[in-house]
């Protein structure tokens, strides 16, 4: 199997995000995640997390702390996107939370409606290597961008430069 096709062929949506991005971002940005809200119990990055049974959309997003934040990175293939967006706008003012998306994401609704203007807004350089049961996967055929809303980012746009060294 070609490693492109390895993406695009699984019926995993379920792809974890590697260490070295969140860490990254989290040294850049100041911030600390606090809360994984689009995970499962074999691949969530913090201690507090929403299953797919226990849905994000319906649960508190609230942090305790300006520096605290919210990651998600959501199943690309559900729909479930323009949704987590439209709430992380709603309450941008008083919680951080972060996402990081497909960059083809840029030409739907919801990223002009609550993305463009409200959000800071980073493309990341390179393609990530998600992990699969622990187990980078290779191959990844298109780019990402994080979507970082809250009172702890300004809008705008921007470059996230990788760092696999910090972990």
């Amino acid at each position: 199997m070609s490693l492109s096709k390895s993406f695009t062929t699984s019926t995993s949506q379920n792809w974890c995000t590697p260490k070295h991005i969140w860490k990254k971002f989290e040294q850049d940005y100041g911030v600390t995640f606090i809360r994984d809200l689009c995970s499962s119990k074999e691949n969530h990055i913090c201690a507090e997390f929403y299953t797919e049974k226990q849905d994000c959309r319906y649960r508190s997003w609230r942090l305790t702390w300006e520096n605290q934040a919210n990651w998600c990175n959501p199943p690309y293939g559900t729909g479930i996107i323009p949704d987590l967006a439209r709430l992380a706008h709603r309450i941008r003012n008083k919680t951080n939370t972060v996402f990081l998306v497909p960059c083809n994401k840029t030409d739907q609704k919801w990223f002009h409606e609550y993305a463009v203007g409200s959000a800071l807004i980073l493309f990341v350089e390179g393609r990530i290597s998600f992990l699969e049961n622990s187990t980078p996967i290779k191959g990844n055929s298109q780019g990402s961008m994080l979507v970082c809303f809250g009172p702890a980012f300004e809008s705008g746009i921007g470059s996230f430069k990788q760092d696999k060294e910090i972990v």
